[in-house]
């Protein structure tokens, strides 16, 4: 199993930080045995500051928001919610 998970949301004074994390899982089973082998590695940050929200893929740089949000349903929600927060 491969995907992009949304973590938990850092808010610093008036900005938040939401974290996309790439999650790895994989199983293998073999003469009655089996393995698992996981990982969670960093790939990309969404900034939501004074109601504008942007995106920055952590190898290259500034990521369209509209593509992220295509990749990542649950990202929506959580910038949603942030931006809720602030009202």
């Amino acid at each position: 199993m491969t995907g992009i998970r949304v973590g938990k949301p850092v808010v610093v004074g008036d900005v938040t930080i939401i974290p996309l994390v790439n999650v790895h899982i994989q199983s293998v089973v073999r003469a009655g045995c089996c393995w698992f082998h996981g990982s969670a590695d960093p790939f990309a940050v969404v900034v939501v500051s004074q109601g504008v929200v942007s995106a920055v893929d952590i190898e290259t740089g500034e990521f369209p928001i509209d593509e992220l949000m295509s990749k990542v349903p649950d990202l929506s929600a959580v910038i949603q919610s942030s931006q809720d927060a602030r009202r």
